[in-house]
């Protein structure tokens, strides 16, 4: 028969990373102008839009951009602008309709097969990072029953509030020198430092930065590459936020959107980049569980429920120096002057986490446009520079990190020799995890033998407690605690704990 107890239910959110998703999106561009002499770079940007998640499978849309800047045969330096929505499918069984999804998507490889003349193919891979978070609904216990002793404990409960996203625009004004005859790209990238939670009010700071790629108007134009730092703080009203709440914000940069507002004279650039803010607020809970039980009149069978939660530790901005030296095959042109860094994009290779050290490894790609003053030929190479990042973070159950590069410039040293630096910017989300096991419900079985006498003595071992001899006499704890109160518990050496079954007797 089943015992008299009561289950109340309680959320607890459970953080998954899922294996990461290659797509392949395939552009076919047209450029406006006919005599193309060289492409000299392909800037891509990818945007996720919405998700929808079904029971085992997760549809993703958003848009993908590619800015190409190329070289006409008189000489001239222009651009081109193209977007295009993409969508794929991920199958997985942990997806069900209350997920919430966390996105990342990263450019790993853009290949341009030219066809003829203006006419050329773009194949763009893209490397997704999926993790996902939901309430798991947990059964606690809350006994009714006089026949049954129940051991008790506190624990904190990690529940996902809700997630809500903002976006607001950053004004990036850019002073020239040089006037500007026509901007060939700009490109944002966008860093949270600090999330917090007040009553009723998200409150997020954080920089961005900015690089823009024009043409000068000069007799003899030019390229010019600027790099503008905006800080930005922004305040989200949101209800369901108190001073206790844990935040998790993330922001992305809308590419596709991004515009650029000429003065009158050409010298003065303002540049309108539009943000996505995403955050998720938890919130912390105590909840009483039923950790052991037993009863003094019957059997009875515990059916335990385990569960795992997981408990969002914060996130980490590192910002790292990158320097070298490349030399470029001694075939290919000198190089004089080199005018822009375009294109540039950050591909992890491996990652490793151990202990509290965490190793990222990969290639820096990156186009470089240059001059060469015999010739009087602009030209550009691709390059791929090897970059290591190492850190240490303190100790949590898991981490996950993503890379991009925040600055990147080169000089040339000598005719083929290139010296490169900038700096990446490496998010690192740091979480716990728990593994706890509760009772759900207690089943009474057969009703216990009658005691065979009133004295009964126990040698508990060191570091037993009264609740574990109590079970195991099937006896009330706080009376064994009471006819043995000179014990102190839990015990430190072997005891002899003894119990009196005294019954009240009735005289007439």
């Amino acid at each position: 028969m089943s015992s008299n107890a009561v289950q109340t239910n309680v959320e607890v959110a459970r953080e998954i990373e899922l294996e990461k998703k290659m797509e392949q999106i395939d552009f076919s561009i047209l450029l406006p102008e006919e005599n193309v002499s060289n492409i000299l770079s392909v800037n891509a940007s990818v945007v996720v839009d919405k998700y929808e998640a079904l029971l085992g499978e997760l549809s993703v849309s958003g848009t993908a951009c590619l800015n190409i800047v190329y070289l006409l045969e008189d000489g001239t330096v222009s651009n081109h602008k193209t977007c295009q929505d993409f969508s794929f499918k991920v199958e997985d069984l942990s997806f069900d309709p209350t997920s919430i999804i966390d996105i990342l998507p990263n450019v790993i490889d853009i290949d341009i097969e030219k066809v003829n003349g203006n006419s050329f193919k773009v194949k763009l891979t893209i490397e997704n990072t999926i993790s996902l978070v939901r309430n798991q609904e947990i059964n606690l216990l809350q006994n009714e029953d006089s026949d049954i002793y129940v051991k008790q404990s506190e624990i904190k409960l990690i529940k996902h509030n809700k997630r809500n996203c903002q976006t607001f625009t950053q004004n990036s004004v850019f002073e020239t020198k040089l006037p500007v005859s026509r901007i060939l790209n700009t490109s944002s990238v966008v860093s949270i430092n600090k999330a917090d939670a007040l009553d009723g009010i998200v409150v997020f700071e954080g920089e961005i930065t900015t690089r823009m790629l024009y043409v000068s108007e000069d007799d003899r134009p030019l390229l010019v590459s600027l790099i503008n730092k905006d800080m930005f703080r922004e305040e989200v009203e949101d209800d369901g936020a108190t001073r206790e709440s844990v935040v998790k914000g993330f922001a992305t940069v809308l590419s596709s959107d991004i515009e650029e507002n000429i003065d009158s004279e050409n010298k003065t650039v303002e540049v309108l980049v539009p943000v996505k803010i995403c955050y998720d607020l938890f919130e912390m809970q105590n909840a009483t569980v039923t950790a052991d039980a037993y009863s003094t009149n019957s059997d009875v069978e515990l059916v335990t429920e385990a569960f795992v939660s997981t408990e969002f530790k914060g996130t980490e901005n590192f910002i790292t120096k990158i320097d070298g030296n490349i030399t470029l095959d001694e075939n290919s042109i000198r190089i004089d002057k080199v005018l822009a860094v375009d294109g540039a994009y950050f591909v992890a290779q491996s990652q490793n986490y151990d202990g509290d050290l965490l190793n990222i490894d990969g290639t820096i790609h990156l186009n470089l446009i240059y001059l060469n003053d015999d010739e009087e030929k602009i030209d550009s190479a691709e390059l791929q520079i090897p970059y290591s990042f190492k850190e240490k973070i303190g100790s949590f159950e898991r981490v996950i990190a993503s890379s991009q590069i925040a600055e990147i410039d080169a000089t040339v040293k000598r005719g083929h020799d290139v010296y490169v630096d900038g700096k990446i910017l490496t998010k690192v989300c740091m979480y716990d995890e728990t593994e706890t096991a509760v009772i759900t419900e207690i089943t009474k079985g057969e009703e216990l033998a009658p005691r065979d006498g009133a004295i009964e003595i126990f040698f508990a071992e060191p570091g037993k407690t009264f609740w574990d001899i109590a079970k195991e006499l099937r006896v009330d704890e706080e009376l064994l605690k009471a006819q043995n109160s000179n014990v102190a518990e839990p015990f430190e050496n072997a005891e002899k704990i003894v119990f009196f079954d005294g019954k009240e007797i009735s005289i007439d």
